[in-house]
């Protein structure tokens, strides 16, 4: 497949591109779970997607030739098995299908998903919830073989970033357990730009709007939300929608008034698509076709650039802004790049590859420009 990059004065445009795959469109909680017509509570969204089972820890055992040679004549013994077990690593598992699902230290603690979302309906009818800004459960999923369960929630109020009206941010909230050791249990507040649907990935300043509880083996202690404690650190710290409502409105306008050139434009995305190596290169030479910079890379930059020139959401008037190389770098994540699988592409969103460098783009124009 050929790319050929042409320089048209609106941030380029790649001639010849076309995806090889079509990409399903579409928010990705919607892609990748359920939607609900009518609000519902977490016990009714688990059981929609078949998320209530529950998880379990067992022994890690070597199925070294001598063992299986034993099982496979029947004289396999359970010292056997002892012996070729890990110390220091477990099994998770579910237990309605026995389908191991993760390598854990011995002190990983189990979170149920029911437990792990109990303080969402703290949050949609707790005695501490604000009717107002109450989020209410629109979606739910569950990822591969039940790695990973999902639940978002909306804000009622979407925030207004113009005059006009016509360009506001649904806030959403989303709430994900994970079974395989490679996450937390973890609720994030997360915009979503109307106008071009696409997942906003802008983080505030000290990590706000994110409360995270890792699986330690008093996790269930920090969960426990019969302890006062416990419910109101949950809900200050995800009830936040006055806090993004300033600051995502501040954010917006700062962003709409930076005007970037195209030479502007290739530095940052070298900075953020490029190795560093590659990117001391592309600074030395100002040239993104110099053969030590990598076809996967350049290609990347292409891709975002056609996003950010003409991309969902691009014919508007902050189209030469870092608001637009946001948008831009958003639907690249969103609408144009391939992902392995569905649940790839929720991780990079949430908190994988799409997230970090969206992240380091809008650091960079808020920064250094």
């Amino acid at each position: 497949m050929s790319t050929r990059y042409m320089g048209t004065g609106n941030y380029g445009q790649i001639g010849n591109y076309k995806s090889e795959k079509a990409e399903r469109k579409g928010l990705v909680w919607e892609i990748c779970g359920t939607s609900f017509k009518e609000p519902v509570y977490v016990n009714e969204a688990l059981q929609a997607v078949q998320g209530d089972y529950l998880i379990d820890k067992c022994p890690m055992v070597a199925l070294t030739p001598d063992l299986l040679h034993k099982i496979l004549n029947g004289n396999a013994t359970a010292q056997d098995l002892k012996d070729n077990s890990f110390k220091n690593r477990l099994i998770t598992y579910r237990t309605d299908k026995n389908v191991p699902l993760g390598i854990v230290s011995q002190t990983y603690g189990i979170v149920q998903n029911k437990d792990a979302f109990g303080f969402i309906d703290m949050l949609c009818s707790g005695e501490l919830a604000d009717r107002d800004h109450t989020p209410v459960i629109t979606n739910a999923g569950v990822l591969g073989f039940g790695e990973r369960v999902f639940i978002t929630a909306k804000f009622p109020k979407p925030i207004i970033l113009d005059n006009e009206g016509d360009d506001c941010v649904e806030m959403y909230i989303v709430f994900t357990n994970s079974h395989d050791g490679s996450g937390a249990v973890t609720g994030l507040v997360t915009p979503i730009r109307v106008w071009c649907n696409n997942t906003l990935a802008l983080a505030m300043h000290e990590n706000s709007g994110k409360v995270t509880y890792r699986h330690t083996a008093n996790v269930m202690r920090r969960l426990d939300l019969f302890n006062k404690e416990n419910r109101e650190f949950a809900y200050k710290s995800l009830n936040l929608y006055s806090v993004y409502e300033k600051n995502l409105k501040a954010n917006f306008e700062h962003l709409k008034n930076i005007k970037l050139a195209e030479a502007d434009l290739d530095r940052i995305l070298a900075e953020v698509f490029l190795t560093d190596k590659e990117n001391s290169i592309f600074k030395a030479t100002n040239n993104l076709k110099n053969p030590d910079i990598s076809n996967d890379n350049r290609n990347v930059i292409y891709r975002v650039k056609e996003c950010v020139a003409s991309g969902v959401g691009q014919n508007r008037k902050d189209d030469r802004t870092a608001l637009a190389l946001i948008n831009g770098i958003t639907t690249y994540y969103q609408n144009s790049r391939d992902y392995r699988s569905d649940t790839s592409k929720f991780k990079s969103l949430t908190e994988g590859e799409a997230k970090l460098k969206t992240q380091k783009a809008f650091d960079i124009v808020c920064n250094n420009i």
